[in-house]
């Protein structure tokens, strides 16, 4: 007859005394006498092949007769192995035909570090007072789980084929509210890194995922290392306020998955890389169950770890002539504005590539400008963002384009090449050609002096041709039919007129009486080619236009700052070289030349023109505060050449 009544023996004391209370009971009421054995020690390390998310078992049992307990702790050395927890230990007493048998069993988890093999070696325990050497374990690691793994720590190792069940399932059977639940097989928790897709292509988006399997409550969570992701170009994904709990099955045991960590990586070369193992720190709560009592959480923290993970980029197939290395999905879209400018003026050319992809280095795209057409390098603007779990990025070019002459002329950015993923092939972005109506420069507005000159010489030949007395006529209405309430207004306007003449006789009378001294001829001051010299006649002091470009640094808007620096410079060339009023600015490089300027001086202000030109046609630019700093900056450099 065997009788099995001893519990597997916990960590607390209580149970403990109780374990070995009831085994001596059922002792000393057993028939026959008690009998001793000489003791035995076996090791295992199972199972043979695990990987490398799962855990092994090493077992260490020692069992003989008589009453005298085999407790141990034994040492060891760990090749590509750590210890995953604390050790369990077990106590069976066993009463065989009035024989006593005692066993004692040392469990301790172990992971693996690497793919490959693993060792326990140097083991070395004590049992009543001997020194028992056991030989070395070894196992395999490979990439892939198995589902064979042995218990976690914080699981507990599992049940070995011949132990025996715990009290309260004897007692009260497995299937009552007392019996131990039945214990898992794998680790408590554990982290798994993914890549989707497995081999992406140089420049395609592929998501990396750091995952947590956990069949534990999870309490904290603390990230502590992560790959340094050479040879990527990296962008974190958001990650979601409440995590989505996804149920996996693993071998014989259920998983809840959580996403921990996710980023968006673009490869920047094909090739074979190297994505390093992340670390995380992991609090978890098994549940536990007191003595007669409800279960009571135990924190435990476990230091988890990923696998090195190896990454194969593929190539692009063959590129055809002009492809950049633009991978994703985008549109070209254009706009001109305004459709019609005059000479002299200009038109803004907004370009605009977007959609899904790594845009980060993207080239402007050239324009296809017919003869009579000129443009300035093109400003970028940049804007990149996360849909979802797709990165997606906006470059928006501005060209600002001058017609050099009239006509109507068809404006087109070159088609910028890209790699579609999705159908594996090369597509090209392209936008519809627009139109441009360039207008001949309207006619400058003839000087006021001239036109009342004109306009004087005109009305006297007019009264001449009418002679001296046919403006009698015009009083031909005033006529007594007519009544003399109609002859007021001129009888007061010929009495003004009659006073003014009475004042001004008495000026002149008055001057003839005190003549002015004679003032000697002014001077004709001709135009210098060295600014120092200009003539007698001083050149015009530069506060004006100081004033205007203190005003023009402080103009948040384009247009209006680019008008009071023109403003202060139209100024400031017509005091000193005579600049007409009406030249307009692409030509006062021209006429300072023709009018013997020095040639360095009329190209900086042909160059000051053309960045002028640039921030008035050119305000949809979030970088117009930088134009306006640099064209204020030249033209008081300018200034204080010109002193």
């Amino acid at each position: 007859m065997r009788s099995r009544l001893a519990p597997r023996c916990r960590r607390g004391a209580t149970v403990r005394a109780g374990c070995q209370a009831i085994a001596c009971l059922a002792a000393a009421f057993a028939a026959g006498p008690l009998a001793a054995s000489p003791f035995a020690v076996h090791v295992t390390l199972t199972p043979a092949v695990i990987g490398l998310e799962e855990t092994a078992t090493l077992t260490i049992e020692a069992e003989g007769g008589g009453l005298s307990g085999y407790s141990f702790e034994p040492t060891y050395l760990l090749e590509n192995l750590a210890v995953a927890g604390g050790p369990s230990r077990f106590t069976n007493f066993s009463l065989i035909n009035g024989s006593l048998s005692h066993s004692f069993r040392y469990s301790l988890p172990l992971r693996p570090l690497a793919t490959g093999p693993a060792r326990v070696r140097s083991l070395v325990l004590r049992v009543h007072d001997q020194v028992v050497r056991l030989p070395d374990q070894e196992i395999r690691v490979q990439e892939q789980p198995t589902g064979q793994a042995g218990g976690g720590a914080a699981a507990g190792a599992p049940r070995q084929p011949g132990e025996p069940e715990d009290l309260f399932d004897q007692l009260f059977g497995r299937g009552s509210p007392f019996a131990s639940p039945q214990r898992p097989q794998g680790p408590a928790a554990f982290l798994r890194a993914e890549l989707q897709p497995a081999r992406p292509l140089a420049g395609e988006q592929a998501i990396y995922t750091i995952y947590l399997y956990s069949r534990q409550d999870v309490s904290a969570i603390s990230p502590t290392a992560i790959p340094s992701f050479k040879g990527f170009w990296v962008r974190d994904l958001p990650q979601p306020e409440h995590y989505a709990l996804e149920m996996m099955t693993i071998g014989n045991d259920r998983y809840g998955r959580v996403p921990m960590i996710r980023k968006a990586l673009f490869a920047l070369r094909p090739g074979h890389h190297v994505l390093e193992p992340a670390t995380c720190d992991v609090v978890v709560e098994p549940p536990g169950r007191g003595f007669f009592g409800p279960p009571v959480p135990l924190s435990e923290e476990l230091h988890l770890r990923t696998s090195e993970m190896a990454v194969d980029v593929q190539p692009l197939p063959p590129a055809p002539a002009g492809f950049g290395g633009l991978v994703g999905q985008v549109s070209l879209a254009s706009r001109l504005q305004p459709y019609k400018v005059h000479l002299g003026d200009g038109t803004t050319l907004t370009v605009t590539l977007a959609g899904a992809g790594h845009l980060q280095g993207v080239a402007a795209p050239r324009l296809d400008l017919p003869p009579g057409l000129t443009t300035f390098p093109p400003q970028q603007q940049s804007e990149d963002h996360v849909n979802g779990a797709t990165v997606e990025g906006r470059r928006t070019w501005t060209y600002v384009i001058v017609p050099t002459r009239p006509g109507l002329y068809s404006v087109k950015p070159q088609s910028v090449a890209y790699f579609d993923p999705a159908h594996r092939a090369y597509r090209l972005a392209e936008s519809p050609a627009l139109a441009l109506t360039a207008l001949p420069a309207p006619p400058a507005p003839p000087a006021a002096g001239a036109a009342g000159a004109a306009g004087a010489a005109a009305g006297g030949a007019g009264r001449r041709d009418r002679g001296p007395l046919a403006w009698l006529s015009q009083l031909a209405w005033l006529s007594p039919r007519r009544g003399w309430p109609g002859l007021l207004p001129w009888i007061a306007l010929l009495g003004g007129a009659v006073a003014a003449v009475a004042v001004i006789a008495f000026i002149m009378v008055r001057r003839r009486g005190h003549p002015r001294p004679a003032q000697p001829a002014r001077r004709a001051t001709p135009v210098s080619a060295d600014l120092g010299t200009a003539g007698e006649a001083p050149p015009p002091k530069p506060r004006e236009v100081e004033q205007k470009l203190r005003e023009a640094a402080r103009e948040e808007r384009p247009r209006h700052a680019a008008a009071l620096v023109e403003e202060g410079w139209r100024g400031y060339l017509a005091g000193r070289w005579g600049l007409p009023s009406t030249t307009p600015p692409a030509r006062w490089g021209a006429v300072l030349a023709a009018q013997g300027v020095a040639s360095d001086i009329a190209d900086e202000v042909t160059r000051l023109v053309e960045e002028l030109h640039y921030l008035r046609y050119a305000p949809q630019l979030s970088t117009t505060g930088a134009v306006r700093d640099q064209l204020v900056s030249r033209s008081r450099q300018l200034l204080r050449r010109l002193r």
